[in-house]
This record gives C-alpha cells, structure tokens and sequence, in this order.
C-alpha cells in the first residue's frame, strides 16, 4: 500500500514532525510514508497537489487541507495541522481504518476544521527513488480564486529540495545497513557532526557506523582524509572535487564500505555570486563508484545544516540500496 502525507506548512518544521511520526507509527503495522508534500499557503500556483496524490497513492493522509471532491481512487484521511491533534485523529481514526478491508476507495476520516486547499508552492520527495521536487499548487475545482486556465504544469526539479526527516532516514538506513551488512564513515565540514549525531541516535547503531572526521579547516580536511592541498586551491572548499576526495579519504583511512561527507556555505555569510549562502555538496563514496550531488538550501544557517544532514544520509540510503 502507498501512504503519502499533504501538511499545510510554510515553512516545514511542523510537517517534518507530523511526518517522522506518521512513520513511525505506520512502520510498527509494517507500512511505511513513501512521500511527504508541503504546501506553503502564501504562494500561487498552478497544480493541484492533492488530486496528484490522489492519482499517486492509495491513501492520503492531509492536515491542515480538505480532500478533493473527487478524489479518485485514492482514499483520503483529513487531519488536523496541529501535532497534538494530529496524532490524537489518528490513534482514534487512521489506525482502525488501516485494519478495514479495503482502504483503496472513497473517502475516509472524520470531517476536522481542515483550511481549504490553498494555491501555494508545494515542496515534496519520493521515497521511491523519485527525485525531490519543487512545484505549484492550483486551487481545488470551485476554490475561490480559481483561474480560467485548466492545464497541469509538471514537476520542474529545484534545488530547494526537502526530505523526510533526519530521524526516518537514520533508522531506515540502519535498517539497510544491517541487512547488507555495510559499514559506514562520515567526512564532515558545514554539519559540524550533525551526521554522526543523527546516525548514534539510533540505537544499535554501532554495528555499522565506524566514526568519521570534523573537518572545518583546510588543513584537516588536507590532514585527516588526504585532501590534496592543490585541489582545494584550484576547485574551492565547497566543489564537487573535494566532496568527493573527502568522501574517498574518509572511507579509505577508516576502513568501511561506503562514507558520505557534506561541504557547503550555510551563511549568513560566506557566499558568492558563483556560489552563494545555501551551495552544499554531498558525496557518497562506495566500493564502486564515488556519486556526488549539488544543492542550494533555502532559509537560515540551521535550516541549511538540516537539509544538508537529511539529504546526506538519503543519498547513502539511495547508494547502498543500488549496490554502489
């Protein structure tokens, strides 16, 4: 069965929350959230996200918006945005309906004080192996504001990119590893640790996770994992050449079979035209190839630093899972 979950959010905290636990509770019945959406409020659009996943899935669990009015064959839960609320309208009614014969028609979930589907932008990943994507949001048929215009506008790929949250991603990843019997090492410099710490916050995690390095400077990126001093003269700190040579080094000196390492600019200050506040690469390095990926992270030096450990241990998920 294909769960997706739609929150009401502008800027994220709440849903990655509301997300983290929906997964974990679905995980205990032996299902899982395969894709998370967020719908900012305060921006027009073109799409209407909800009949997207409506086409997409079999259930669609939406806080803080009402379904639409033909929903098509998914089946829809309407929830409360608040976490409380939230989670108190699932244990008494998605948790039973989850144990109902057939769950794949109609729509389902008691009536809430849920907003009207707003136009806005929609930011959303798929666990499937899809790529995270950023669109718009057009009002439901009948909404207030709706336009002559009737065309869909497909997804266009953004850097702005979101994905489930760090904790989902950690125990999904321990998951892998012990099931593959994989090793892991970390090479950090913007995330200051935050990898390490997410990936020891699961318990158990010692069985795969070897350790890793702190390289803010330079010279201990040069120092701990080889980074050659000539390539960061020529390509920069933050280049896909020293995300992959950090990457590289890290699995080398400590010995394990994949490591992933993060340098970036997370601000205020530090950018440039060419590379401005937000640039972080990611490298995952493997017994077969070394993958390395480019984002620009939009919000703050802490929004910036959890994008970067989120999308660091999604990128060892999807690397892992294809054998790399």
């Amino acid at each position: 069965m294909r769960i997706e979950l739609i929150v009401i959010d502008g800027g994220g905290v709440r849903a990655g929350r509301l997300a983290d636990w929906l997964d974990r509770q679905l995980a205990g019945r032996g299902l899982r959230l395969d894709r998370w959406a967020v719908l900012r409020p305060e921006a027009a659009g073109r799409l209407d996200a909800a009949n997207e996943a409506a086409a997409r899935a079999d259930l669609v669990v939406a806080a803080g918006l009402r379904a639409p009015a033909r929903p098509g064959p998914a089946r829809f839960f309407e929830a409360p945005l608040a976490f409380d609320d939230f989670r108190a309208h699932c244990e008494r009614n998605l948790f039973s309906l989850l144990d109902a014969a057939d769950v794949r028609s109609g729509v389902a979930g008691v009536p809430t004080e849920a907003l009207p589907l707003p136009t806005g932008e929609r930011q959303a990943v798929d666990r499937g192996g899809g790529a995270s994507r950023k669109a718009r949001a057009q009002p439901l048929p009948g909404a207030p504001g709706e336009a002559d215009e009737t065309a869909r506008e497909a997804l266009e790929p953004c850097d702005d990119q979101r994905v489930l949250p760090a904790a989902v991603l950690a125990r999904r990843l321990g998951d892998i590893c012990r099931a593959r019997h994989a090793t892991l090492a970390v090479a950090e410099s913007c995330t200051g640790g935050l990898i390490g710490a997410a990936l020891t916050e699961v318990p158990g995690s010692s069985a795969y996770f070897v350790g890793g390095a702190v390289t803010y400077a330079n010279a201990e990126k040069t120092r701990a994992l080889g980074v050659p001093e000539e390539l960061i003269a020529r390509h920069g700190a933050v280049s896909e050449a020293t995300a992959r040579a950090m990457a590289e080094g890290a699995r080398l000196r400590i010995g394990t079979s994949f490591a992933v390492s993060v340098t970036g600019i997370a601000g205020p200050g530090g950018g440039s035209p060419r590379k401005p506040v937000g640039t972080v690469f990611v490298a995952v390095a493997g017994p077969k190839r070394t993958q390395v990926q480019r984002f620009r992270f939009a919000g703050g030096r802490a929004d910036v630093r959890a994008a970067s450990v989120a999308q660091a241990l999604e990128l060892l998920v999807e690397e892992i899972e294809a054998g790399s």
